[in-house]
Parts: structure tokens; sequence; C-alpha cells
């Protein structure tokens, strides 16, 4: 049975579990339409404020979204289609009851946290024991991350197995231009995506807005970035090149960053009033999505058996999102947070450099010499 089939039998699982299973569940809580969230009871612009239905779901898909794409990976690899069957199932009966009963237990107890109520029922050392709970579990996420089972990459005895050095001439990652030229994308890259999402809420207040709107902005941010990352599953490889998005997305960046700095006027989207270079900020999040995704086989290609070394390196790159919002402050605080972005232009600038011309430099000017020498 061709694989698309088993994803639709899941979907379709979730969907009937919801209905039927869902149903049992919230008869057995008493859910009442009619009571008062504490939104409405406790309503204070700040913690307590009341949305629309589609910005709740929002909010939650983008609270899973953060952790499936990092597990259905690891547990796919680890026990194939199997997975898929413990997914669904799991999700129906084990992960879709305990958000729905935490989420209810939340509203009955004014939207306190899961150790809080603990702490209401249990008395306060059962509340202790539940933050020291959570806090084990974090760690052994970690730990199983770090110590799982996934294969190593042994790129010294596929070399010698084969009989031949599939890097001749070159003996350590500096005769790899392209990789290093990569590592730089990838800096700029997510040094560019953190920039974009996390400064928008103090632009948005800097041009007069209240916290309680500023606060949607971000979530409009990471949507566009779940939009892109579903055009590329749907568009890459069938329709586009994983290069030809690369070089797409990296001007689209280009321009969307000149807008963000030289677009002044009020528009309305969404029902939000707010200045033009908010919403482009905002759509930043598509074009981010899939630059990482096309920067790295462009890197990490023909290293043979500097492929492990190569791969740490571009990892190093992601220190972007630490250094660039240090850039952005420092620009920001003296020249105004609209200039601020204009350290995003020559990021994008040279992603598209990249893209266009970075990739397909194999060796240096000196090599090159040497070489006809």
């Amino acid at each position: 049975m061709p694989n698309y089939v088993y994803f639709l039998l899941a979907v379709a699982g979730l969907i009937v579990g919801y209905i039927i299973y869902g149903s049992i569940v919230a008869k057995i809580f008493g859910a009442d339409e009619n009571r008062p969230t504490p939104a409405k009871t406790m309503a204070d612009g700040v913690d307590y404020v009341e949305m629309p239905m589609w910005k709740v779901w929002l909010i939650q898909l983008l609270n899973i979204a953060g952790v499936g794409p990092v597990f259905g990976p690891i547990l796919g690899a680890l026990y194939g289609p199997s997975a898929l069957l413990w997914i669904v199932i799991g999700t129906i009966f084990a992960g879709a009851v305990h958000d729905y009963f935490s989420g209810m237990l939340s509203v009955r107890y004014k939207g306190a946290n899961v150790p809080t109520i603990v702490g209401y029922n249990l008395g306060n050392v059962a509340k202790q024991v539940m933050r020291v709970f959570a806090v084990i579990l974090l760690l052994l996420v970690g730990v199983g991350i770090r110590y799982s089972v996934l294969p190593e990459i042994d790129t010294d005895s596929q070399n010698s197995e084969s009989g031949a050095d599939d890097t001749p001439g070159r003996r350590s990652l500096f005769d790899f231009p392209y990789l290093w030229l990569g590592a730089l994308a990838i800096f700029c890259q997510v040094g560019a995506q953190v920039v974009a999402i996390d400064t928008i809420i103090n632009y948005a207040g800097s041009m007069g807005m209240d916290l309680v709107e500023s606060k949607v902005f971000p979530s409009f941010t990471l949507t566009c970035t779940m939009i892109g990352f579903l055009s590329g599953i749907v568009l890459i490889p069938r329709y586009v090149t994983q290069k030809q998005a690369l070089v797409v997305c990296s001007t689209l960046g280009l321009l969307l960053s000149l807008g963000v700095v030289l677009c002044d006027f009020g528009v309305t989207l969404f029902g939000h009033r707010a200045n033009a270079s908010i919403f482009l900020l905002n759509a930043l999040g598509l074009p981010n999505a899939l630059i990482y995704a096309g920067v790295w086989p462009l890197a990490i290609r023909g290293l043979g058996r500097f492929t492990k070394m190569g791969s740490s390196l571009l990892i190093m790159g992601l220190c972007g999102n630490a250094i660039l919002p240090l850039v952005y402050g420092f620009v920001a605080e003296r020249c105004g947070m609209r200039m601020g972005y204009w350290v995003l232009v020559p990021c994008f600038l040279y992603l598209v450099f990249f893209a266009v011309k970075g990739y397909k430099i194999v060796r240096w000017p000196w090599q090159r010499i040497e070489n006809n020498g």
C-alpha cells in the first residue's frame, strides 16, 4: 500500500477519535460552554486576555509544532512504520486527553499551571515534587536525544572500504571554501530569523501599540513559517529544486527586509491596524522557513572523510541567533528600532550571493594558482 494511504488513514483515525472519544472525554469532565473562563472573569489585559477561537487554535498548533518535527523523525528512524500506529493511538487515548484535561483544569483553577493545581489538591509537598518531576523530565528528554541509538556517520570506514579517497588534494576543512561560506550563510539566516521574531513586540510598542495587541504579531510570523514549511513539503523537489527554492527565498527575504526599513504607511490586516513594516517583518517567516534547508546540503556536499567535521562547523553557524540580535540592539539603540532592521539587509544579500554563486566556489583563488603552476 502506498505511503500516502497510511498517512490518510492516520488523519482519518485522528478525526474519528476526536469526534467519538473526544465527546466521551468532554462528557466525563463535565464541560460547560456557559461557564465563564478566567480570560473573562479575571481580565487584566496582560496575562488574562480573551481571544477569538482561531487564535487559540493557532497557539495550540504552535505548541505542538515545536516538538513534533524533532521527535517524529527520531521515532520513525528507531521504530519504522510502527511509529505511525503508536503516534495515532497514543495521541487519541493519551496525548490529546492529557492536553484537554490540563487545559480544562487550568480553566477551573483560574488559569493556574499544573504544579499549582497539584498543590491545591495534594498539598505543598506534592506541588514541589511535581516541579522537580518536570525538571527531571526535561533532563531525560535531553539525555535521551544525546544517547539515542541513531547510527553514526562513519566516513572513514566508508572511504577505506571503497579503496579510494573522494577528496583528493584536500587536506583539511580549509580546502572547502563553499563549506565556510555555507557556515556564514547559516549564521546570517538564523540570526535574521531570531531578530524578525524576537524584536517585533517591542517594535510594535515603539509605534504606540499596546502590549495586548503587540503580542499577537509573533504568532503571525510563526504562521508564515509554518506555511513556508508546508509549501516546501508540497513543492520540493517535485516542482522546484532545493537550489531554486533557496534562490527564491533568499531574494524574497532581501526584498521584505528592504520593505521593513523603507515602507512607512498604515495597513489593516486580519483585524489589526499597524505600520506596513510590521506585517513585512511577519512575512519574513515564509522565506526563513526554507533557507536553512537549502543551505545545508549545498555546504555539506562532497566532503567525504571531512563530513563529520564539516557538519560541526555548520552547526557552529547557529551562534548567529545569539550574536545578530546584539548587533540589532546596538544599532537600534543609537539609530532607532526601524533603522536597526538594516542589519537584515546585508544578511539576505549575502544569502542571495551564496544561493547564486557562493556554493559553486570549490577552490580558493590561491589554490587555483598553485594547481595551474
